[in-house]
């Protein structure tokens, strides 16, 4: 684990796999239930000014298909491939210290992303009365912000820093060939965290509370689920 969030380049399931001795296999499962358990910390300070910005990520596919994949499922695949599909997150920065993180845009299947998905998303975060919320210019965004308590906030045309923030996840992804939409999350997290420790933050931390993560192990068996019902939202949109 420590491996994992202390290396400013990703290691490869091949290179974790020589390093411990273990199969790629084994590399693979272990290294999302570990994940899994950390998408769960959130420890971004909404108080004062914080940056948002919906974020599209374009759905890809990697490594052999699953054996228990369905035809349906590898059909849904290729649709959604050919189709230009995008998984859709809200990216929160707060400028004072540069942190940030990823909440995930919860679409109903087989609907288009809408209002009501913002607005629960925003419901999840619960952004305080006092924050100073700016975002990029989105009427979405714009509608639901207007239906809750804020103190101020403020539209602009771009945000710099989280542009940047998606460039270099763009960036860093490369260095171990791109990843499979199915596990997004867990990427953006590791992202993040990664950001976070090379600026040489204590580990310690999120190390004990992910290996004490009793939920950690279900939401990794669930990334299935959630991945047939993204698939389904997006053969629908």
């Amino acid at each position: 684990m420590k491996t994992l969030l202390s290396c400013k380049k990703p290691p490869t399931l091949n290179q974790l796999s020589k390093q411990y001795s273990i199969s790629s296999k084994t590399a693979h499962t272990w290294k999302h239930k570990f994940l899994s358990s950390l998408i769960e910390i959130n420890n971004l300070d909404l108080s004062g000014k914080v940056e948002m910005e919906l974020v599209f990520i374009p759905f890809s596919t990697k490594g052999k298909q699953s054996l228990r994949q369905t035809d349906n499922e590898r059909e849904a695949e290729k649709t959604l491939l050919n189709s230009n599909q995008y998984s859709c997150f809200l990216c929160l920065r707060t400028p004072a210290n540069g942190d940030f993180d990823f909440y995930p845009i919860q679409v109903t299947p087989g609907k288009k992303i809408n209002k009501d998905n913002i607005d629960k998303t925003l419901a999840s975060i619960g952004l305080p009365f006092d924050a100073h919320v700016v975002f990029k210019k989105d009427s979405l965004i714009e509608e639901s912000i207007n239906n809750i308590e804020l103190k101020r906030f403020t539209s602009v045309e771009q945000l710099d820093d989280i542009k940047q923030i998606m460039n270099n996840f763009e960036a860093w992804t490369k260095s171990f060939n791109g990843f499979s939409t199915k596990y997004i999350w867990n990427y953006l997290k590791w992202f993040k965290l990664t950001t976070i420790f090379s600026n040489n933050a204590d580990t310690e931390d999120y190390l004990n509370r992910a290996l004490n993560d009793s939920k950690g192990w279900v939401r990794f068996m669930m990334i299935n689920h959630y991945y047939r019902e993204f698939m389904e939202v997006g053969k629908s949109t």
